[in-house]
């Protein structure tokens, strides 16, 4: 089974635990990306570049379950490139498909954890690149019924026929619910 076929797989797993659900919950998401790391591996050599800032906008369907929240969304990473003068290289920017877990500790602190998949895009670029698997786990803390503040460390995946590409990065995430 792919990668990608996994992804999806633990997706559908998520909503299917999900039915049972005493509400259904609809988030929107904005976020900051801090400067992560950018590897970038072919057949001789491996190299790191450090990432500038970037926002993210996504959206998530959650569900409401006892001790927990699981969920599927879909997130949007502005354009951010290396934030080093001499590198080269085009901006990267993804669009991330994922499943999301919540686990009230607590009170109002949990843990957050989230697997999926990621559409990659580097503007310099001539040919393609695929996207991969993608994770991310942290923390987070409920203010009120409706806003959540989330610390997520997350790692992005991406290949094509010239290179491997990882992307790592702490991303502090508001959440609204409506």
């Amino acid at each position: 089974m792919s990668r990608a076929h996994a992804s999806v797989l633990t997706i559908i797993t998520v909503l299917a635990f999900a039915a049972p659900a005493s509400a259904v919950d609809f988030n929107v998401t904005i976020g900051l990306d801090s400067q992560g790391t950018f590897n970038v591996r072919d057949i001789d050599e491996s190299f790191d570049y450090d990432s500038a800032n970037g926002y993210t906008l996504g959206f998530e369907l959650e569900f409401d379950v006892p001790l927990f929240e699981l969920g599927v969304g879909l997130e949007y990473g502005f354009s951010r490139g290396p934030s080093c003068g001499s590198c080269s290289g085009g901006d990267l920017d993804y669009r991330l498909l994922y499943g999301i877990a919540r686990f009230h500790v607590l009170g109002p602190l949990y843990l957050a954890g989230r697997v999926g998949y990621t559409n990659v895009s580097i503007s310099d670029l001539e040919s393609g690149i695929d996207g991969k698997e993608t994770w991310g786990a942290g923390v987070g803390f409920s203010f009120i019924d409706r806003l959540k503040l989330e610390l997520l460390f997350n790692n992005i995946a991406a290949s094509n026929s010239d290179f491997d590409l990882d992307y790592d990065f702490y991303s502090l995430r508001l959440i609204y619910t409506f």
